[in-house]
């Protein structure tokens, strides 16, 4: 799969102006609280170090594919208080919506994949002890429910391109909730955040309405679909 093939949304997130107005794709992005920014994986990246600072991607159901996407971004180790939702999707409260997160806590990043209020479908920890302080690592988790790539897995967690875990669990059907938002940052469930004073740093948001299996790519950043800048 390309680059391109299925994205519909891109955040490079290195500016104010750049988390409200997006790279690629018609969705805008709202930011919460006074995020800053520092060196990114690209250019600047965004950092939320105070309570409730984050960006909020309001798309609706319509955006995203429930039966098979992707999220990917890169995320900065830190060893001061990590703690916090580095991004989730929105609150769901039953039938078959589906959720997505990623959080960071006391050494580990912990993956989950859900559905209808909270069962879980997938979850997984993986320890970031290992990277060193200061660190971006690159993030995906991406889901069909038919199979991905025609095979029994249903849903993969991805850190610097390898898949750290797959399952094969599903259901009959899923769905993303009506108002459906992604929100990166320092936010948990909802609008509080998980940790008054937890350090969240992320660059380059992308999200696809089709599972992505190769992340060879995510040195490059593309920019309204052109290739402009790599690491």
């Amino acid at each position: 799969m390309s680059s391109m093939e299925g994205l519909v949304g891109q955040w490079t997130v290195g500016s104010d102006a750049e988390i409200t107005t997006p790279a690629f794709g018609s969705v805008v992005s709202a930011k919460n609280g006074t995020p800053t920014y520092v060196d990114g994986k690209f250019g600047n990246g965004m950092a939320c170090t105070s309570s409730g600072d984050y960006a909020r991607l309001t798309i609706g159901g319509g955006f995203t594919n429930a039966d098979a996407g992707t999220i990917e971004y890169w995320w900065r180790k830190t060893t001061t208080n990590p703690n916090g939702y580095i991004g989730h999707t929105g609150d769901i409260t039953a039938g078959t919506d589906l959720r997505v997160l990623i959080v960071a806590y006391t050494g580990d990043l912990t993956f989950q994949f859900y559905y209808g209020g909270g069962s879980v479908l997938h979850s997984h920890v993986e320890s970031y002890t290992g990277f060193a302080d200061g660190e971006w690592v690159h993030l995906a988790i991406t889901w069909n429910r038919l199979g991905i790539a025609g095979g029994s897995d249903t849903s993969r967690f991805y850190v610097n391109g390898v898949a750290v875990s797959t399952s094969t669990a599903t259901v009959a059907s899923w769905s993303m909730p009506v108002g459906w938002y992604y929100t990166f940052g320092n936010a948990s469930d909802g609008t509080a955040p998980i940790s008054a004073n937890a350090n969240s740093y992320v660059d380059n948001l992308k999200i696809y309405q089709v599972e992505k299996t190769d992340y060879s790519d995510r040195f490059i950043e593309f920019f309204g679909g052109q290739k402009m800048r790599t690491t």
